[in-house]
Protein backbone atom coordinates (compact mmCIF):
# COMPACT_ATOMS: atom_id res chain seq x y z
CA UNK A 1 0.00 0.00 0.00
CA UNK A 2 1.07 3.45 -1.14
CA UNK A 3 2.71 5.14 2.08
CA UNK A 4 0.92 8.91 1.13
CA UNK A 5 -2.81 7.00 0.70
CA UNK A 6 -2.06 5.14 4.40
CA UNK A 7 -1.16 8.42 5.78
CA UNK A 8 -3.89 10.44 4.56
CA UNK A 9 -6.32 8.24 5.40
CA UNK A 10 -4.72 8.24 8.85
CA UNK A 11 -4.80 11.66 9.04
CA UNK A 12 -8.19 12.04 7.85
CA UNK A 13 -9.82 9.66 10.51
CA UNK A 14 -8.12 10.64 13.24
CA UNK A 15 -9.48 14.30 12.13
CA UNK A 16 -12.85 13.00 11.87
CA UNK A 17 -12.77 10.61 15.81
CA UNK A 18 -11.59 13.92 17.49
CA UNK A 19 -14.25 16.05 16.20
CA UNK A 20 -16.80 13.78 17.27
CA UNK A 21 -15.39 13.13 20.36
CA UNK A 22 -15.11 16.86 20.82
CA UNK A 23 -18.73 17.49 19.81
CA UNK A 24 -20.27 14.28 22.03
CA UNK A 25 -17.81 15.28 25.55
CA UNK A 26 -18.96 18.63 25.54
CA UNK A 27 -22.82 18.28 24.17
CA UNK A 28 -22.34 21.17 21.62
CA UNK A 29 -21.23 21.46 18.48
CA UNK A 30 -20.87 25.68 18.98
CA UNK A 31 -18.08 26.64 16.59
CA UNK A 32 -18.87 24.21 13.79
CA UNK A 33 -19.97 24.62 10.47
CA UNK A 34 -22.93 22.18 9.58
CA UNK A 35 -22.55 22.93 6.08
CA UNK A 36 -19.15 21.81 5.97
CA UNK A 37 -19.82 19.00 7.32
CA UNK A 38 -22.90 17.89 5.08
CA UNK A 39 -20.29 18.68 2.74
CA UNK A 40 -17.76 15.99 3.78
CA UNK A 41 -20.69 13.60 3.96
CA UNK A 42 -21.45 14.42 0.13
CA UNK A 43 -17.66 14.27 -0.95
CA UNK A 44 -18.00 10.19 0.57
CA UNK A 45 -21.31 9.43 -0.73
CA UNK A 46 -20.89 10.67 -4.06
CA UNK A 47 -16.69 8.97 -4.38
CA UNK A 48 -18.15 5.61 -2.57
CA UNK A 49 -21.33 4.63 -4.87
CA UNK A 50 -19.39 1.95 -6.32
CA UNK A 51 -18.85 0.61 -2.49
CA UNK A 52 -21.14 -2.45 -3.46
CA UNK A 53 -20.20 -2.46 -7.28
CA UNK A 54 -16.36 -2.43 -6.81
CA UNK A 55 -14.19 -4.74 -4.45
CA UNK A 56 -10.81 -3.77 -3.98
CA UNK A 57 -9.47 -4.98 -1.44
CA UNK A 58 -11.08 -5.39 2.49
CA UNK A 59 -9.08 -2.41 3.60
CA UNK A 60 -10.54 -0.52 1.09
CA UNK A 61 -14.63 -1.31 1.67
CA UNK A 62 -13.93 -1.15 5.52
CA UNK A 63 -12.37 2.59 4.90
CA UNK A 64 -15.33 3.37 2.55
CA UNK A 65 -17.47 2.29 5.07
CA UNK A 66 -16.04 4.46 7.95
CA UNK A 67 -15.91 7.27 6.20
CA UNK A 68 -19.53 7.12 5.62
CA UNK A 69 -20.91 6.49 8.80
CA UNK A 70 -18.64 8.84 10.65
CA UNK A 71 -19.63 11.64 8.52
CA UNK A 72 -23.40 11.16 8.81
CA UNK A 73 -22.82 10.89 12.45
CA UNK A 74 -21.56 14.03 12.38
CA UNK A 75 -24.24 15.56 10.82
CA UNK A 76 -26.68 14.11 12.72
CA UNK A 77 -25.01 15.43 15.73
CA UNK A 78 -24.77 18.86 14.33
CA UNK A 79 -28.48 18.87 13.12
CA UNK A 80 -30.41 16.49 15.65
CA UNK A 81 -28.83 15.44 18.70
CA UNK A 82 -27.22 18.79 19.41
CA UNK A 83 -29.24 21.29 17.58
CA UNK A 84 -29.95 23.54 20.14
CA UNK A 85 -26.08 24.18 20.14
CA UNK A 86 -25.99 24.80 16.83
CA UNK A 87 -24.74 28.27 15.53
CA UNK A 88 -27.24 28.75 12.15
CA UNK A 89 -26.65 32.45 12.07
CA UNK A 90 -23.39 32.44 11.88
CA UNK A 91 -23.08 29.57 9.65
CA UNK A 92 -24.10 31.44 6.50
CA UNK A 93 -22.08 30.26 3.61
CA UNK A 94 -23.80 30.43 0.13
CA UNK A 95 -22.84 26.50 -0.64
CA UNK A 96 -24.07 26.69 -4.15
CA UNK A 97 -21.12 29.10 -4.95
CA UNK A 98 -19.18 26.14 -4.27
CA UNK A 99 -21.60 23.41 -5.96
CA UNK A 100 -22.26 25.30 -9.19
CA UNK A 101 -18.77 25.27 -10.52
CA UNK A 102 -18.14 22.14 -9.04
CA UNK A 103 -20.99 20.57 -10.56
CA UNK A 104 -19.47 22.11 -14.39
CA UNK A 105 -15.89 20.58 -13.87
CA UNK A 106 -16.98 17.73 -13.17
CA UNK A 107 -18.99 17.73 -16.47
CA UNK A 108 -15.89 18.89 -18.31
CA UNK A 109 -12.71 17.04 -16.51
CA UNK A 110 -13.11 13.44 -15.88
CA UNK A 111 -12.00 10.16 -16.96
CA UNK A 112 -15.02 8.90 -18.90
CA UNK A 113 -18.03 10.93 -19.61
CA UNK A 114 -20.26 8.33 -17.03
CA UNK A 115 -22.15 8.69 -14.14
CA UNK A 116 -20.02 6.95 -12.22
CA UNK A 117 -17.01 9.00 -13.41
CA UNK A 118 -18.36 12.40 -13.30
CA UNK A 119 -19.77 11.63 -9.51
CA UNK A 120 -15.87 10.17 -8.46
CA UNK A 121 -14.52 13.52 -10.07
CA UNK A 122 -17.63 16.13 -8.43
CA UNK A 123 -16.04 14.07 -4.87
CA UNK A 124 -12.32 15.41 -5.65
CA UNK A 125 -13.29 19.14 -6.78
CA UNK A 126 -15.70 19.28 -3.48
CA UNK A 127 -13.30 17.85 -1.34
CA UNK A 128 -10.95 20.87 -2.13
CA UNK A 129 -13.58 23.38 -0.90
CA UNK A 130 -16.09 21.53 1.46
CA UNK A 131 -13.91 23.29 4.35
CA UNK A 132 -14.65 26.80 3.22
CA UNK A 133 -18.17 27.80 5.17
CA UNK A 134 -15.97 26.40 8.08
CA UNK A 135 -13.12 29.17 7.17
CA UNK A 136 -15.88 31.64 6.48
CA UNK A 137 -17.72 31.09 10.04
CA UNK A 138 -14.84 31.40 11.66
CA UNK A 139 -14.23 35.15 10.17
CA UNK A 140 -17.69 35.65 11.73
CA UNK A 141 -16.80 35.16 14.86
CA UNK A 142 -13.74 35.99 15.21
CA UNK A 143 -13.14 32.10 16.73
CA UNK A 144 -13.63 28.68 15.89
CA UNK A 145 -14.40 27.48 19.18
CA UNK A 146 -13.48 25.84 22.40
CA UNK A 147 -15.23 22.55 20.83
CA UNK A 148 -13.33 22.12 17.37
CA UNK A 149 -10.10 21.04 17.38
CA UNK A 150 -7.15 22.39 14.53
CA UNK A 151 -6.99 18.93 13.15
CA UNK A 152 -10.39 18.96 11.84
CA UNK A 153 -10.56 22.12 10.42
CA UNK A 154 -7.66 22.09 7.57
CA UNK A 155 -5.97 18.37 6.99
CA UNK A 156 -9.42 16.69 5.78
CA UNK A 157 -9.07 17.78 1.92
CA UNK A 158 -5.52 17.89 1.37
CA UNK A 159 -3.83 14.53 2.10
CA UNK A 160 -6.36 12.50 0.07
CA UNK A 161 -7.47 14.88 -2.50
CA UNK A 162 -3.75 16.21 -3.10
CA UNK A 163 -2.51 12.80 -3.63
CA UNK A 164 -5.86 11.39 -5.88
CA UNK A 165 -5.29 14.33 -8.11
CA UNK A 166 -1.35 14.91 -8.70
CA UNK A 167 -0.72 10.91 -7.58
CA UNK A 168 2.88 10.12 -7.13
CA UNK A 169 6.08 11.64 -9.17
CA UNK A 170 8.08 8.72 -10.73
CA UNK A 171 11.93 8.97 -11.20
CA UNK A 172 11.96 9.10 -14.93
CA UNK A 173 9.73 12.07 -15.08
CA UNK A 174 6.38 10.78 -15.10
CA UNK A 175 3.60 10.77 -13.05
CA UNK A 176 1.22 7.23 -11.41
CA UNK A 177 -1.77 8.56 -10.47
CA UNK A 178 -4.60 6.53 -8.82
CA UNK A 179 -8.54 6.28 -10.08
CA UNK A 180 -11.53 5.97 -8.39
CA UNK A 181 -10.87 2.31 -9.23
CA UNK A 182 -7.84 2.48 -7.51
CA UNK A 183 -5.70 1.79 -10.51
CA UNK A 184 -3.09 3.97 -11.15
CA UNK A 185 -2.19 4.79 -14.48
CA UNK A 186 1.36 6.02 -15.76
CA UNK A 187 0.83 9.55 -17.14
CA UNK A 188 3.10 11.05 -19.49
CA UNK A 189 5.98 14.04 -17.73
CA UNK A 190 4.60 16.19 -14.83
CA UNK A 191 4.09 19.48 -16.53
CA UNK A 192 1.97 17.57 -19.31
CA UNK A 193 0.57 15.66 -16.69
CA UNK A 194 -1.12 18.29 -14.68
CA UNK A 195 -3.26 19.64 -17.60
CA UNK A 196 -4.76 16.31 -18.23
CA UNK A 197 -5.49 15.65 -14.69
CA UNK A 198 -8.69 14.16 -15.23
CA UNK A 199 -8.36 12.60 -18.80
CA UNK A 200 -6.82 9.47 -20.02
CA UNK A 201 -4.97 10.59 -22.63
CA UNK A 202 -1.19 9.80 -22.44
CA UNK A 203 -1.82 7.27 -19.78
CA UNK A 204 -1.87 3.55 -19.47
CA UNK A 205 -3.15 1.63 -16.93
CA UNK A 206 -1.21 -0.26 -14.03
CA UNK A 207 -2.50 -2.41 -11.14
CA UNK A 208 -1.58 -0.80 -7.92
CA UNK A 209 0.85 -2.76 -5.98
Amino acid sequence: MNVFRLAGDVSHLVAIIILLLKIWRSKSCAGISGKSQVLFALVFTTRYLDLFTVYISAYNTVMKVVFLALSYATVYLIYMRFRKMYDSENDTFRIEFLLVPVIGLSFLENYAFTPMEILWTFSIFLEAVAIMPQLFMITKTGEAGVHHHPLPVLPWPLPSSLHSQLGVALPHGGLLRPDRRGVRRRCRPFSTAISSTFTPQGCSEEKET
